[in-house]
């Protein structure tokens, strides 16, 4: 049966919530591979599910990876990516300084990132 977008958000939140990055990835690219092409929504819940799992290094690489296939990435997309770098405070604060307006919940993902690492200073520049 192939899988609708409903069914694939679905399918990829379920994942998320569970902390199942690699399935969440996995059905992303098996949908964009088959004829339903999967919206930012389901880009975004791939991130938060990289998010949850602080798997920042792939949360980064399905930024990187959206842009190359004309997916825009949306202030949810890269204040997930912020939030998974628990503690790689420098990485989090280049991806904040790049968010041209960032949000209330870009500064709290990037002020935490600093605190876990106990860099209190840099959360004030």
């Amino acid at each position: 049966m192939a899988m609708d977008a409903v069914m694939l958000g679905a399918a990829i939140r379920a994942c998320g919530k569970a902390s199942l990055w690699q399935a969440a990835w996995a059905l992303l690219f098996e949908a964009q591979s088959a004829t339903t092409r999967a919206s930012l929504i389901a880009f975004n819940s791939v991130l938060a599910a990289c998010e949850n799992a602080a798997e920042w290094q792939q949360a980064l690489s399905l930024l990187c990876e959206m842009e190359s296939l004309s997916v825009s990435p949306d202030i949810v997309s890269q204040n997930s990516v912020i939030a998974s770098m628990v503690l790689q405070w420098q990485q989090a604060l280049f991806l904040f300084h790049g968010i041209r307006d960032p949000d209330i919940i870009s500064y709290s993902a990037a002020i935490s990132a600093c605190a876990a690492s106990s860099q209190w200073q840099a959360a004030l520049d």
